[in-house]
């Protein structure tokens, strides 16, 4: 896996979200478009893409979409 796949797969995920307007350093959880409804869509894709499920707690503990890919990544080795 590898980052920009990555952040292309959220921006799919999410909702109404423009096309390269995810950065690595983007704090999602600061979006327009976050609300429950995001949250629970990526977990969903997280599980049926990556086959890694995280927690609520685990996905609120990330600071920006990096740090969410990192997570994602050591749970699939």
């Amino acid at each position: 896996m590898e980052i920009n796949s990555f952040i292309k797969q959220f921006e799919d995920t999410i909702a109404d979200l423009p096309p390269d307007s995810i950065r690595p350093e983007t704090d999602f959880k600061n979006l327009q478009q976050w609300d429950s409804l995001a949250m629970l869509s990526l977990l969903a894709k997280l599980d049926s893409e990556y086959n890694v499920t995280l927690t609520a707690e685990e996905l609120n503990s990330c600071n920006n979409v990096m740090e969410l890919y990192e997570l994602v990544e050591s749970k699939t080795q």
